[in-house]
C-alpha cells in the first residue's frame, strides 16, 4: 500500500463514520419527535376531558388551548 492509498482509505472511513453518526442522530431525533407527539396527544386528551378548563396553583380556572399555554401558566402561577 502506498501513502496515497492509506490516505484515501482514511477518507473513506471518516465518511462512513459520519454517515453512520448522521443516521443514528436521525433515528434519535425521530424517536424524540414521536415521544413529543405522544405527550401532546395525551395532553390534548386531558384538556378535552375537562373541556379546556384546568386549575392553576392560584385556584383560578383558566381556559387552556394548547400545551405551550399550559406550560407558560405553570411557570408563572407558582
Amino acid at each position: 500500500m502506498k501513502v496515497d492509498d492509506v490516505a484515501w482509505l482514511g477518507v473513506v472511513v471518516v465518511v462512513l463514520l459520519r454517515r453512520r453518526q448522521e443516521q443514528s442522530s436521525s433515528r434519535i431525533e425521530l424517536l424524540h419527535l414521536a415521544e413529543l407527539r405522544r405527550e401532546q396527544d395525551r395532553f390534548r386528551a386531558a384538556v378535552k376531558a375537562v373541556h379546556g378548563v384546568l386549575w392553576t396553583n392560584d385556584a383560578q380556572p383558566r381556559h387552556i388551548v394548547d400545551l405551550h399555554t399550559f406550560l407558560n401558566l405553570r411557570r408563572y402561577s407558582t
